[in-house]
């Protein structure tokens, strides 16, 4: 003798549908966040290093990124991990990495909210 449990018009198969798209949005709108604090938080002298922000995004997963590309004049915007974490002649001015620590707590919450 057996159990059987048979579940009619569940919402279920519809939910696990969903999550891969609304696990997605919830990476891209943390990936923007980070980005707008990083922003906000990027020492500015020519503005080429805040200009250099950006978000690039893959499947369940963004990269936000500081640095690469070129100035106006040619120079190129490699600078980035020197003003994060600092050099021996120049003290660290993190923006990236505090960035993302802040939004944490709200990407956890995104993620439990996906779930509940």
């Amino acid at each position: 003798m057996g159990i059987v449990v048979e579940v009619k018009g569940s919402l279920l198969p519809l939910q696990i549908q969903a999550l891969p798209e609304r696990a997605q949005q919830a990476v891209m709108g943390t990936a923007y966040e980070i980005l707008k604090r990083a922003a906000d938080r990027c020492p500015v002298d020519t503005g080429a290093l805040q200009g250099s922000l950006r978000v690039e995004e893959g499947v369940l997963e963004a990269l936000v990124i500081a640095g690469g590309g070129v100035r106006p004049d040619g120079k190129p915007i490699d600078y980035a991990p020197y003003v994060e974490f600092g050099t021996d002649r120049a003290p660290a001015q993190p923006f990236l990495i505090p960035a993302a620590e802040e939004e944490r707590p709200a990407f956890l919450e995104r993620l439990t909210n996906l779930l509940g």
